[in-house]
Parts: C-alpha cells; structure tokens; sequence
C-alpha cells in the first residue's frame, strides 16, 4: 500500500498458539528494502533488521515478545518510525464495511448530509447514477409523514412512538405531464426507494469519503441489490484518475463473473477464494495462472480452469426425495 509517498508491504501468518512469521519491507524508491522480518524456527523467533530498526534488537535479544503479539503493535510506540505509519495508515486509511447490509453503514451517510460539501457530492453522486433523485435532505419525522394513509384508531400509537428530534431522510423527485413537460417535484421517505436505490445512496457517503481521501474501502458483497451498471459505474470512479487523484483503492467480494473481464480490472486485481476439504479457505489471483492474452475469463472460471467454483452434486438425488413421500 502508498502512504505519504512510500510504499509498504507488511504481512503475517499466525494460528491459534502464535504469530509463525511477520515481515515489513518498504520502498521509498524504486527498490523495496527490509525494515524487519521475524519467524519461529526451532522453538525460537528469528529476525532479520535493518539498521533503522535498532529498537527492536531488544526483543530480538532477549526473547520478551509475547507469541501471540505482533512485532508491528510495539515498534508502532516509537514517533516517526515506518511501523507507526503502517499503524497509522491501519488506523485511519484502511476502512471495512463487513455486512452487506446497507442498514449497517447508512448512517455514515446519514451524517454527512450534515456536511455541505458532503451533500453535494453525494447528490452529484445519484444524479450521475441516474436513479431520478433531483434532491436530497433531511427533514423532522413528523407525526403527519408516519401516520399518512394509516387507520386512525392506529394513528395516536404511532404519535407516541416517535422519539423527540427524530429525523429522516427525503428524496425529490421530478413528476411529468403526459406530454413529458416537468409539472413538479414530490418528495419520497427512503423506504419508497427501491432496494438498489436505498443501497446506492448508503454506500455513497463512504464511497466519496473514501475517494476524497485516498483511503482503501473494504466491502463484502457489494454487488448485492446493485444492477450490474452500478458495479461498473462504482468501478469506474476508483479507475478514473479524474476522479479518483488521491489513488484511493477499492477491495469488494461479489458473485458477478461478468467483472471477471480485462475490460474492468488486470489480472493481479483479480483474487479467488477456494474453500478446502477442512473448511479453510485459500486466496489466491488470476495472476497465478499462465494464461492466452485472448483467454476468456469467464468462460474459463466456468469450466473449472481457476478452481474457486462451488461442487454442486447429483441434483436427481434431491428430486428423487421430494414429492414422494406417502402420508
């Protein structure tokens, strides 16, 4: 990863009992140098240093570094050191959206309408994507708005259940004549969006975030509720050096083979997950493999050539025990 003009490559195997190996290099220039690497050998931890880690030949000397603690979380202590930038881009760079969904990130979102310039981008944002918002905002939850079209013998219930100051989230959108001249604007609540237009909007707060200022995003799923023009939409900002000056770095999981195309990224973009016999899961890239310049990709994932498809068993075993069951 590129932090403050450097880039670093840091890495680690552990298990349960220990960290196996741990290793940082650096590359201010061209070439990549060692700042450290450690490994258990023999009942042992073995390092290799370079001479501006001189800190860490006390733990290398005397053996006090706890198994189970990275060589990492003590030497990022030390101001001004290349550990404390690798925690410090950790801490504020490198951003994870685990669950796909969007309920779980849309207050991010939520509260950069707060923002101006946030605002603006993020109506930028859904004008580009053409989902037909013309404004965004955010408004008093009023009793009128929830108890519209509600039985009233419902309606005092409901009154009492909204919290003091709760706010919500309006969308405008333009209505028509028959003859296509635009006869106004209507404003909807979210939840008369669709599910792919509530998606958008979630992840547009940490999308531009995350563009603004060169950080990684981390998302799992993000082709969920999405038509496959977001995805290359949202691929297209990270791609685009107009767009995307700060080289801000875009990681998803997604179930869209059609992504799996030179077209949209190289080949060391690209990474399979294989789960083993054990329940492991091994990563590994379409870089790996020794491949025609003409390959098809996706074809050939579907053929079985990179491994990383599920095994799907006899199907005629599973219609043979239903539907013939005799009471």
């Amino acid at each position: 990863f590129l932090y403050q003009d450097v880039y670093y490559r840091y890495g680690f195997a552990l298990d349960a009992e220990r960290i196996h190996r741990e290793w940082l290099y650096s590359a201010p220039e061209e070439s990549e140098s060692l700042l450290y690497e450690r490994w258990f050998e023999k009942a042992s931890y073995q390092y290799k240093l370079s001479e501006n880690l001189l800190i860490a030949k006390d733990f290398a000397n005397d053996g006090t570094l706890p198994a189970n603690t990275l060589l990492l979380a003590i030497l990022a202590k030390f101001t001004d050191s290349p550990p404390r930038r690798v925690m410090e881009w950790m801490e504020n760079a490198f951003n994870v959206i685990p669950n796909p969904d969007e309920n779980f990130y849309k207050w991010d979102t939520y509260g950069k309408l707060d923002e101006e310039d946030y605002r603006a981008d993020i109506l930028n944002f859904l004008k580009v994507a053409d989902v037909g918002i013309e404004n965004v905002f955010v408004e008093s939850l009023t009793a009128t708005y929830l108890t519209d079209g509600i039985p009233e013998k419902l309606r005092d219930k409901l009154t009492q259940m909204i919290t003091p100051g709760a706010k919500q989230v309006v969308f405008q959108h333009s209505i028509f004549e028959d003859n296509g001249a635009v006869a106004g604007t209507e404003n909807w609540g979210q939840n008369h969006e669709s599910a792919g237009t509530q998606k958008l909007f979630a992840l547009s707060g940490p999308l531009i975030e995350t563009l603004k200022k060169g950080e990684v995003l981390v998302i799992d799923e993000l082709d969920a509720k999405l038509h496959p023009m977001m995805m290359r939409f949202i691929i297209g900002l990270f791609h685009s050096q107009e767009q995307n000056p700060h080289d801000a770095q875009l990681i998803f999981a997604t179930h869209d083979t059609q992504l799996l195309s030179p077209r949209f990224f190289r080949r060391d973009q690209i990474w399979f997950t294989e789960k083993t016999p054990y329940g492991s899961t091994e990563l590994y890239s379409l870089a790996d493999f020794d491949l025609d310049d003409k390959a098809d990709f996706s074809s050939d994932y579907f053929q079985g050539r990179y491994n990383a498809v599920p095994f799907i068993g006899d199907l005629r075993l599973f219609y043979k025990g239903v539907g013939h069951g005799k009471k």
